[in-house]
Protein backbone atom coordinates (compact mmCIF):
# COMPACT_ATOMS: atom_id res chain seq x y z
CA UNK A 1 0.00 0.00 0.00
CA UNK A 2 1.28 3.13 -1.26
CA UNK A 3 2.14 6.09 1.71
CA UNK A 4 -0.47 9.02 1.48
CA UNK A 5 1.41 12.75 0.69
CA UNK A 6 0.82 14.95 3.82
CA UNK A 7 -2.45 17.30 3.83
CA UNK A 8 -1.73 20.94 4.23
CA UNK A 9 -5.27 21.80 5.94
CA UNK A 10 -4.69 25.62 6.57
CA UNK A 11 -3.66 26.88 2.54
CA UNK A 12 -5.73 30.06 1.49
CA UNK A 13 -6.89 29.83 -1.96
CA UNK A 14 -4.74 32.99 -4.01
CA UNK A 15 -7.03 35.41 -6.23
CA UNK A 16 -4.45 36.09 -8.82
CA UNK A 17 -7.20 38.42 -10.29
CA UNK A 18 -8.81 36.49 -13.18
CA UNK A 19 -12.05 34.48 -13.60
CA UNK A 20 -13.30 32.90 -16.01
CA UNK A 21 -16.96 33.78 -15.11
CA UNK A 22 -15.87 37.44 -15.56
CA UNK A 23 -18.03 38.54 -19.53
CA UNK A 24 -16.10 41.47 -20.33
CA UNK A 25 -13.17 43.40 -20.38
CA UNK A 26 -12.93 46.69 -19.58
CA UNK A 27 -10.53 49.34 -20.78
CA UNK A 28 -9.79 53.18 -19.21
CA UNK A 29 -7.34 55.35 -20.38
CA UNK A 30 -6.41 58.13 -18.66
CA UNK A 31 -4.33 61.00 -20.05
CA UNK A 32 -3.97 64.63 -19.22
CA UNK A 33 -6.22 65.88 -21.73
CA UNK A 34 -8.97 63.45 -20.64
CA UNK A 35 -9.89 60.17 -20.02
CA UNK A 36 -11.80 57.12 -21.70
CA UNK A 37 -13.23 54.18 -21.01
CA UNK A 38 -15.35 50.96 -22.56
CA UNK A 39 -15.55 47.56 -23.29
CA UNK A 40 -12.99 45.76 -25.86
CA UNK A 41 -11.65 41.97 -26.23
CA UNK A 42 -8.22 42.56 -27.04
CA UNK A 43 -5.30 45.55 -26.16
CA UNK A 44 -2.08 45.69 -28.21
CA UNK A 45 0.35 48.18 -27.59
CA UNK A 46 4.39 48.14 -26.98
CA UNK A 47 6.31 48.17 -24.09
CA UNK A 48 10.25 48.52 -23.85
CA UNK A 49 10.73 44.38 -24.50
CA UNK A 50 8.57 44.76 -27.91
CA UNK A 51 4.43 44.03 -28.66
CA UNK A 52 2.54 42.84 -25.98
CA UNK A 53 -1.70 41.98 -26.38
CA UNK A 54 -4.28 41.52 -23.13
CA UNK A 55 -7.33 39.56 -23.83
CA UNK A 56 -10.10 38.43 -21.48
CA UNK A 57 -8.96 36.48 -18.10
CA UNK A 58 -5.08 37.90 -18.82
CA UNK A 59 -2.77 37.67 -15.67
CA UNK A 60 -2.33 40.53 -13.06
CA UNK A 61 0.39 42.88 -15.21
CA UNK A 62 2.13 46.12 -14.64
CA UNK A 63 4.21 47.43 -17.50
CA UNK A 64 5.75 50.30 -19.27
CA UNK A 65 4.04 51.63 -22.65
CA UNK A 66 6.42 52.44 -24.94
CA UNK A 67 6.24 54.78 -28.36
CA UNK A 68 4.51 52.65 -31.04
CA UNK A 69 1.00 51.90 -32.20
CA UNK A 70 -2.24 51.15 -29.72
CA UNK A 71 -4.65 48.55 -31.36
CA UNK A 72 -7.85 47.98 -29.69
CA UNK A 73 -10.19 44.92 -30.84
CA UNK A 74 -14.26 45.52 -29.47
CA UNK A 75 -16.59 43.11 -31.46
CA UNK A 76 -15.07 42.64 -35.21
CA UNK A 77 -13.73 45.96 -35.19
CA UNK A 78 -9.66 46.97 -34.72
CA UNK A 79 -8.83 50.23 -33.89
CA UNK A 80 -5.48 51.65 -34.47
CA UNK A 81 -4.07 54.94 -32.87
CA UNK A 82 -0.67 56.01 -33.08
CA UNK A 83 1.04 56.61 -29.54
CA UNK A 84 4.41 58.72 -29.52
CA UNK A 85 3.39 59.06 -25.75
CA UNK A 86 5.57 57.11 -22.50
CA UNK A 87 2.91 56.10 -20.06
CA UNK A 88 1.98 52.81 -17.59
CA UNK A 89 -0.35 49.68 -17.88
CA UNK A 90 -2.02 47.79 -15.30
CA UNK A 91 -4.09 44.48 -16.00
CA UNK A 92 -6.36 43.12 -12.99
CA UNK A 93 -9.54 41.42 -13.25
CA UNK A 94 -10.67 42.22 -16.78
CA UNK A 95 -9.80 46.00 -16.11
CA UNK A 96 -6.85 47.61 -18.47
CA UNK A 97 -6.17 50.94 -16.66
CA UNK A 98 -3.55 52.77 -19.31
CA UNK A 99 -2.52 56.10 -18.11
CA UNK A 100 -0.22 58.10 -20.87
CA UNK A 101 1.25 60.94 -21.52
CA UNK A 102 -0.88 62.27 -24.37
CA UNK A 103 -2.87 60.32 -27.04
CA UNK A 104 -3.85 62.35 -29.79
CA UNK A 105 -6.47 60.00 -31.18
CA UNK A 106 -8.28 60.01 -27.55
CA UNK A 107 -11.69 61.81 -29.12
CA UNK A 108 -11.69 58.90 -32.06
CA UNK A 109 -11.65 56.37 -29.88
CA UNK A 110 -13.89 57.45 -27.38
CA UNK A 111 -16.53 57.59 -30.30
CA UNK A 112 -15.53 53.74 -31.43
CA UNK A 113 -15.54 52.81 -27.10
CA UNK A 114 -19.36 53.26 -26.54
CA UNK A 115 -19.23 57.15 -25.86
CA UNK A 116 -23.10 58.44 -27.73
CA UNK A 117 -22.09 60.86 -30.65
CA UNK A 118 -24.30 63.11 -30.12
CA UNK A 119 -22.23 64.05 -26.62
CA UNK A 120 -19.23 63.55 -27.95
CA UNK A 121 -20.10 66.36 -30.86
CA UNK A 122 -21.69 68.59 -27.75
CA UNK A 123 -18.36 68.51 -26.46
CA UNK A 124 -15.98 68.95 -29.18
CA UNK A 125 -17.96 72.27 -30.29
CA UNK A 126 -17.72 73.47 -26.83
CA UNK A 127 -13.97 72.64 -27.15
CA UNK A 128 -13.47 73.90 -30.54
CA UNK A 129 -15.24 77.43 -29.31
CA UNK A 130 -13.59 77.97 -26.15
CA UNK A 131 -9.91 77.58 -28.40
CA UNK A 132 -10.84 79.80 -30.94
CA UNK A 133 -11.82 82.33 -28.26
CA UNK A 134 -8.55 81.85 -26.74
CA UNK A 135 -6.45 81.75 -30.04
CA UNK A 136 -8.33 85.16 -30.69
CA UNK A 137 -6.50 86.52 -27.46
CA UNK A 138 -3.40 84.68 -27.24
CA UNK A 139 -0.63 86.93 -28.14
CA UNK A 140 2.33 84.22 -28.17
CA UNK A 141 3.08 82.62 -31.67
CA UNK A 142 3.76 79.75 -30.11
CA UNK A 143 0.89 79.30 -27.98
CA UNK A 144 -1.21 80.40 -31.30
CA UNK A 145 0.03 77.41 -33.39
CA UNK A 146 -0.41 74.97 -30.11
CA UNK A 147 -4.21 76.64 -30.22
CA UNK A 148 -4.13 75.94 -34.13
CA UNK A 149 -3.73 72.41 -33.90
CA UNK A 150 -5.92 71.72 -31.14
CA UNK A 151 -8.37 73.36 -33.24
CA UNK A 152 -7.87 71.24 -36.14
CA UNK A 153 -7.70 68.05 -34.16
CA UNK A 154 -11.82 69.09 -33.02
CA UNK A 155 -12.58 70.23 -36.81
CA UNK A 156 -11.52 66.84 -37.35
CA UNK A 157 -13.24 65.11 -35.24
CA UNK A 158 -16.21 66.62 -35.93
CA UNK A 159 -16.09 65.59 -40.03
CA UNK A 160 -15.66 62.32 -39.29
CA UNK A 161 -18.88 61.94 -37.09
CA UNK A 162 -21.21 64.14 -39.34
CA UNK A 163 -19.56 61.11 -42.26
CA UNK A 164 -21.28 58.47 -39.56
CA UNK A 165 -24.36 60.09 -39.64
Amino acid sequence: MAAEAPREENIEPVDFGFHSSDRRMILEIITPDGQLHGEVASLSFFDPEGSKTVRKNHAPLISAVSKGEIKIRKNETELRAPNSASGVVSVSKNKIRMMLDHLSELKSLELHLGRHPQLLRAELSTELTALKKALQSEPRPKKQNELKFKIRECEKELEKLDKQK
